[in-house]
């Protein structure tokens, strides 16, 4: 598994979380690795610094995205990272850095708290707990031996209304400053975990395989780069590819540096997924390259060229 500072070096694409995350996240990523992340303004879901693009998602979805491969890596607190690992099988690792962002805790109605806080001491409650974070609750559950229930309603917020509307004992959610819980007549009754800033990586060993490759998506890459073509005179737009495009200098530079990385990944100590995604990086290199000097190849052409030449070989 990567550290996050090569992981962040080697990353093209990072996702990013909007809402409460996205500040520490960001400011404990930038710390941790030296890279600046340039300011999203307005409603920007899009920024570049010429050499990363970074795209801003909701934190929860992070996981599931870079499992999928819709990005290098992921910014995201480690509470999205332990909910979505709720099997061996989901596909990603994840590091933590930086310094507790808010915590997972039980709270419980006024009235009731002190009641419940000594049931859960001696471990002879029978409570229900409503939570926007089922799977990462039962986890915590099981591991610490806690005596409630967790409700199977699938909820994407508002928690701490849950015991008043649904008449559950407890709820379980993120907390910084208690304010939201304290306004809504909730305390405190147990800290369940801390949270902090995770680095969210596809793991591939853990995928399963998913059958013969459907390579019909091929084309949506060269369609993506005609449509960066069509956006190089709009200076309201900005991505990686287009810092590519608009700079023909530029695009040969990052050709020949991709080149340079592939042959020492083949060559040098790499493993084949490496490899595989060094040469992933110089073919798109290359047709960035070729764009910025007015010559659209595509990518889904080079491809039926080889299957053509290989179907000739082996008649």
């Amino acid at each position: 598994m990567k550290n996050i500072i090569d992981a962040a070096a080697s990353a093209r694409l990072v996702l990013v979380p909007k809402g409460d995350d996205s500040t520490p996240c960001l400011t404990a990523f930038e710390k941790a690795t030296g890279i600046t992340v340039p300011e999203f303004k307005d409603r920007q879901l899009e920024v570049s610094d010429g050499q990363r693009t970074f795209i801003k998602v909701k934190g929860r979805d992070i996981p599931g995205l870079i499992a999928a491969g819709y990005g290098d890596i992921g910014l995201a607190g480690s509470d999205s990272c332990e909910e979505y690992m709720d099997s061996p099988e989901a596909g990603i690792n994840y590091q933590t850095y930086g310094a507790s962002m808010c915590r997972f805790v039980l709270l419980a109605p006024r009235k009731q708290a002190a009641a419940l806080r000594k049931q859960l001491k001696a471990k002879a409650s029978s409570a229900t707990v409503a939570t926007s974070f089922p799977n990462l609750l039962k986890k915590i559950t099981a591991q610490q031996n806690l005596p409630f229930d967790v409700t199977n309603l699938s909820l994407s917020g508002s928690v701490e209304i849950m015991p008043s509307l649904m008449g559950v004992d407890l709820v379980a959610d993120l907390v910084s400053t208690g304010a939201t819980a304290k306004t809504n007549g909730l305390v405190e009754i147990k800290t369940l975990l801390e949270v902090y800033p995770a680095v969210v990586m596809r793991n591939e060993s853990k995928l399963k395989p998913s059958g013969p490759t459907d390579y019909s998506g091929v084309d949506l890459i060269d369609k993506t780069l005609e449509q960066r073509s069509a956006q190089v005179s709009d200076p309201a737009k900005s991505s990686f590819t287009l810092g590519l495009l608009r700079d023909p200098n530029k695009a040969g530079k990052k050709a020949g540096e991709e080149f340079s990385e592939t042959m020492m990944a083949i060559f040098g100590r790499g493993n084949t997924a490496e490899c595989e995604s060094e040469i992933a990086d110089l073919i798109y290199s290359q047709l960035a390259a070729a764009r910025s000097q007015n010559k659209p190849v595509k990518l889904g052409n080079i491809i039926r060229t080889l299957i053509e030449r290989n179907q000739r070989a082996t008649k």
